[in-house]
């Protein structure tokens, strides 16, 4: 039986909390009580934060709410010359002329009564707006995914952060303290909604990046944000390095999927390191490219056909569409990739790569077939050598959805799957 796309999410959604690429952005909470353990928690921590719909919220309503901003009139002892401005203190206007000159009896000492703006509940305020403002402006993480569409509305929200927190005038007369968490936990209680979601928000703020919090408040944040991916193609290649994931046992660590290096987990058993990768060329070991200059010296008619109608086409390319296209002649991604590694010697020992195809069509499968023995047979090392494959094996993996295909035809060099294979007998074939 085929899986619905949200039969998908709820299958993977225990891993699919570090996925940070394009997507949208749902609220779910079919988290397992599992033990969860991520590289970088507290930049998930501050994607998530920003993404909580009680954090959107108070930002939105922050300029209609920074107008019931509160203040407190203290009373302040002043010295004044000539001139009297509130109640005279005559025990204090008496020191001031002894200590100035005891002849003078034009200066008065008084106590008058000042607005003033530090008062717990503005501190508090300040110092979540300062926090917003520097995730938001200032914080690599954040900029790494700024531009994904579940974080567009930070586009227009953040000027109000930057409004507020930089030129306005209340807040810039609140000075910056040192604010104890007694203080906070005071301000939760307070009467104005405002100043309370201010302090239930830093609280929390607080808790995330002391790493002070239960697992199951953990798994709240991270499925409260939940990011999906929009594109079914990419979802579907995650159902399957999920399962992949799965087959596996050992303490795993889940990396952040940002975009940038797109390692998703690593683990190790008794000899054995193991990194898979998403929409990735894996780590440094390792190319799938080959340039047009390596064929440069080649007679062969094709090839110099081939070289010539390439070189040709970046020319109209860049005078036509001002586009700069690289010198290759073959460059590939591979859907994912598990490299195993000697864990004595750090030797890359083997490589299965994967290419999924969402597709009941046979002739798109065979397309991929196609992509993937590309992947496995134009393999370089970093060297940018062609891969012995004496002294490293090389697996492929062709995953699709419904497709049928001969399941008693057999090769040694790819295993062809569908969503109803069973992944821990298929990784022993390949491990044999």
């Amino acid at each position: 039986m085929v899986k619905t796309d949200e039969q998908i999410v709820e299958e993977i959604a225990d891993h699919l909390h570090g996925y940070l690429k394009e997507g949208t952005v749902s609220l779910r909470s079919f988290f397992s009580k599992a033990e969860i353990k991520i590289q970088n928690i507290e930049d998930l921590l501050k994607i998530r934060f920003l993404l909580l719909p009680e954090t959107m919220n108070f930002v939105r309503m922050l300029r209609k709410n920074i107008q019931t901003i509160k203040t407190t009139t203290v009373a302040e002892t002043a010295t004044h010359y000539g001139e009297v401005r509130g109640s005279i203190d005559w025990t204090e206007t008496t020191k001031e002329r002894l200590r100035k000159n005891y002849k003078d009896k034009t200066i008065f000492s008084v106590t008058e009564s000042v607005r003033s703006y530090n008062n717990p509940e503005n501190i508090v305020l300040k110092e979540l707006l300062g926090i917003l403002y520097e995730l938001l402006f200032s914080d690599t993480v954040i900029r790494s995914v700024e531009k994904r569409s579940y974080f567009e509305e930070w586009q227009t929200l953040r000027k109000s952060v930057a409004d507020i927190y930089l030129r306005n005038v209340y807040i810039d007369r609140i000075e910056t303290r040192s604010l104890p968490d007694r203080m906070l936990t005071k301000t939760r209680f307070h009467r104005n909604s405002f100043y309370r979601e201010s302090a239930v928000l830093l609280i929390r703020y607080r808790q995330m990046m002391r790493g002070s919090y239960e697992q199951e408040d953990l798994h709240k944040i991270l499925s409260q944000t939940l990011i999906v991916p929009e594109d079914r193609d990419v979802l579907f290649e995650l159902f399957y390095v999920v399962q992949l994931l799965k087959a596996y046992s050992g303490k795993r660590t889940l990396y952040l999927l940002d975009g940038r290096q797109n390692l998703v987990a690593s683990w190790e058993d008794e000899d054995k390191r193991y990194q898979l990768y998403h929409d990735s060329t894996g780590s440094q070991s390792k190319r799938f490219l080959v340039r047009l200059d390596e064929v440069a010296d080649s007679r062969h008619p094709y090839l110099i056909r081939k070289r010539d109608a390439i070189s040709s086409y970046h020319e109209m390319a860049a005078g036509l569409f001002s586009e700069k296209k690289m010198n290759y002649l073959w460059r590939g991604r591979p859907d994912f990739i598990l490299e195993t590694y000697n864990k004595t010697d750090g030797e890359l020992l083997s490589l299965l790569i994967g290419e999924v195809k969402n597709t009941s069509k046979k002739s798109y499968a065979s397309q991929g077939l196609r992509e993937l023995l590309h992947y496995m047979y134009l393999l370089k090392d970093e060297r940018g050598q062609y891969a012995d494959f004496s002294r490293i094996k090389v697996t492929g993996m062709l995953c699709l959805r419904d497709v049928e295909f001969n399941e008693a035809f057999e090769h040694p060099l790819v295993k062809v799957i569908n969503m109803e294979s069973d992944l821990n007998i298929e990784k022993n074939r390949i491990e044999r």
